[in-house]
């Protein structure tokens, strides 16, 4: 067996567990930061929708209680939204001709916005929306700083797991290599003594 052969087996293996640590890594790298921002994104869904439920709601009693005057009394139609409302979060109220009655909170978002919509109603026919609106900003600003720290993690993690089992490996594939090197010389050495047995036996 040519010696060099020995090197096939050991250059697989390092392909297979380079390959192996980088997928790890990657992961390692990319859980953590996807998980954060997509439990965010959905608790961030979630209550904004719910939000707008309740301030639907809460219109939709300040319409009941003043039905020909409401869109005359829009000061105190969003002081009975007060408090309800998510921090940073805009509010508007649209009624069905798509004016704005009033609204609440920061007008200008940085993007990515989330938007939430619930219909608000006057003697139980809809009469607009409440509509909320919150950026989700900070969330990835927050999502990206937890990706930089679990890409270290994932550097870290690299590393060991490619050098470690790699040696070991590679100690274990040339003692192998060994073995059959010798197993290969005993089968010769027999071949050569049983051809000369043969040879000896037809001489007599």
């Amino acid at each position: 067996m040519n010696p060099s052969s020995s090197s096939i087996p050991v250059a697989q293996v390092n392909s297979f567990l380079t390959r192996l640590a980088i997928a790890i890594a990657v992961l390692v790298s990319l859980l953590p930061p996807l998980g954060y921002l997509a439990y965010a994104w959905t608790e961030t869904t979630e209550g904004l929708a719910h939000h707008s439920v309740i301030q639907a709601t809460l219109v939709s009693r300040y319409v009941m209680r003043n039905p020909d005057v409401w869109h005359d009394t829009r000061e105190r139609l969003l002081e009975s939204l007060t408090g309800f409302a998510m921090p940073d979060q805009h509010t508007l109220v649209i009624d069905n001709f798509q004016q704005t009655i009033g609204e609440l909170g920061p007008r200008q978002l940085k993007s990515p916005v989330l938007t939430g919509e619930a219909p608000f109603y006057e003697f139980g026919v809809p009469a607009g929306v409440v509509r909320t609106e919150i950026s989700m900003a900070e969330t990835l600003n927050k999502a990206s700083l937890v990706l930089l720290l679990s890409g270290v993690l994932g550097a870290l993690v690299f590393a060991p797991m490619r050098r470690v089992p790699l040696a070991a490996l590679t100690e274990s594939v040339r003692r192998l290599v060994r073995s059959e090197e010798r197993f290969r010389r005993l089968t010769e050495l027999s071949s050569d003594w049983y051809g000369s047995r043969i040879s000896i036996t037809a001489l007599r």
